[in-house]
């Protein structure tokens, strides 16, 4: 499955383009779709597909993501998540968390104003999370009656931008998501376009064959059962066996599954995000715990970041770390660079202001099991906290 997101200015058409995805593809049922026909005929309006992605139950992923929805769409060819972010800027937490489950981007430019200042921080974040496969679609085209010249100039603008942010979108196609055109196949009021739909750029994307990653288990807790341990918590990657010497992170020692349970019944291997129980041929392991083999992830006190500010703060400042159940005291070693993802201007300081990008390094207090988050999602992606307030949110690169 390819999970691609949405970003864009709000009032840019997102929600509308993804409805209208999932209606001219047929990924939605016909009582839903019945349900959206009659809303629209209450409301006295043409079909406003931005209702059908509105109607969908919100899927909460973490923290930070309050208004974040995921739906289900399906081509001939393949199936793809589509998550929708908020495009508002006091929001924009929520896109950075959005994004992270994401492999794919689509950015909604208005054609009207192609560049807005929200527009430029999505491109930039696209680039600090690694998302390099990505299309910038030219919305509301029937607003300047699919006039070229106007696409034309929206473009220059942005490929401007593109050159100094070093990024390649596959595609920049012109599209009206409220009409239909250009979306899944091509438009006669766009004659003079001759590039692909969206949907044939979608179907483009390309699909990392899957690689068996080295097995990584977090011990989310422990539970005691007819006198039994029982270490409950998810693979995060790779495959483990009933039989496997599995190794402890981050103080060390060894350890042998000799029972792999889901809801009482037993299992002869796991896979990655399958959540499950062990019985181990070893007492006391703590929730927090990453059980390996193989290959050892990375172990320290110490390590080079790129966050992402919530809040305002300066490098004296101590933090709590969190990475899914671990966590610890830590402080900024140094600042290496800060940077402002609107003006792209890079400066050396000992204060990081809200809504700015920063590479730094951090220091904890106990030892912190991690990898980078293009090879592990999961030990890549971090929360600073202060006083139970989330400052930033991180990845290791």
């Amino acid at each position: 499955m390819v999970r691609i997101v949405f970003l864009g200015e709000f009032d840019a058409g997102k929600s509308t383009l993804i409805g209208r995805l999932l209606f001219d593809t047929g990924s939605i049922s016909e009582e839903r779709k019945e349900e959206f026909l009659k809303v629209s005929k209450e409301l006295g309006k043409s079909q406003e597909f931005a209702y059908l992605l509105d109607s969908f139950e919100e899927e909460r992923k973490g923290e930070f993501t309050l208004d974040t929805t995921q739906v289900f769409l399906k081509t001939k060819n393949r199936e793809y998540l589509l998550i929708d972010v908020p495009g508002h800027k006091e929001l924009i937490k929520n896109m950075l968390t959005g994004t992270s489950y994401a492999d794919k981007a689509i950015l909604i430019s208005d054609v009207e104003k192609p560049l807005e200042e929200q527009t430029q921080r999505h491109l930039y974040l696209l680039k600090f999370l690694g998302i390099d496969e990505f299309i910038i679609v030219i919305n509301k085209m029937d607003k300047v009656g699919f006039d070229k010249l106007s696409f034309d100039k929206s473009v220059k603008e942005i490929e401007y931008f593109l050159r100094e942010m070093d990024l390649k979108p596959l595609a920049i196609i012109p599209i009206s998501a409220q009409e239909g055109e250009n979306l899944i196949s091509h438009s006669f009021k766009m004659d003079w376009y001759s590039g692909p739909s969206l949907l044939e750029a979608i179907e483009k994307f390309e699909i990392e064959k899957e690689k068996e990653k080295p097995l990584r288990f977090l011990v989310q807790d422990i539970y005691f059962k007819k006198g039994k341990e029982i270490v409950l918590g998810r693979v995060i990657s790779g495959k483990l066996n009933l039989g496997d010497d599995l190794k402890i992170a981050p103080e060390g020692g060894n350890c042998r599954v000799k029972k792999i349970v889901v809801f009482g019944k037993r299992k002869k291997e796991a896979r990655e995000k399958e959540s499950i129980g062990l019985i181990l041929d070893k007492k006391g392991i703590k929730r927090g715990k990453i059980l390996y083999k193989d290959l050892s992830p990375q172990i320290g006190f110490q390590f080079t970041a790129r966050i992402f500010s919530l809040s305002s703060f300066s490098n004296l400042e101590r933090f709590i770390f969190k990475s899914n159940v671990q966590e610890s005291e830590c402080s900024i070693v140094k600042i290496n660079e800060v940077l402002d993802p609107v003006f792209l201007r890079k400066k050396i300081s000992q204060e990081i202001k809200s809504n700015e990008v920063a590479e730094l390094i951090l220091k904890t207090e106990k030892p912190i099991v991690f990898e980078s988050f293009s090879n592990t999602e999961e030990l890549g992606k971090f929360i600073l906290y202060k006083d139970g307030k989330a400052l930033a949110v991180g990845i290791i690169p």
